[in-house]
């Protein structure tokens, strides 16, 4: 029979804590690379009807930020879930210390 030991759940919250962080950053990666793309491609159609060719590079970096800006959000409520399951997971070792002084 396994026996109670904190530090493997102490490890499981860590590892929550770092794919919560990871979530978020890659969500903000993959958000920025679809705006740019997609920017990029409404600058390109924008530039080729007559408008300026900067209109590539603003409407790219712009949706950029755009694209990142929404992910940030999306990332932050997924990694919101990981953070509760770690601080629920945490929560159970601290009854179980004030439990065991009882």
């Amino acid at each position: 029979m396994a026996t109670y030991d904190p530090e493997v759940i102490q490890g499981y919250a860590d590892r929550l804590y770092a794919d919560a962080a990871a979530i978020v950053r890659t969500y903000v990666i993959l958000g920025g690379f679809v705006g740019l793309i997609f920017g990029g491609g409404v600058g390109f159609y924008l530039a080729e009807q007559g408008g300026p060719d900067i209109l590539r590079i603003v409407g790219a970096l712009v949706l950029g930020a755009i694209g990142a800006a929404m992910a940030y959000s999306l990332g932050q409520q997924k990694a919101a879930g990981l953070r509760l399951a770690a601080q629920t997971a945490l929560c159970q070792v601290e009854i179980e210390k004030n439990s065991r002084r009882a």
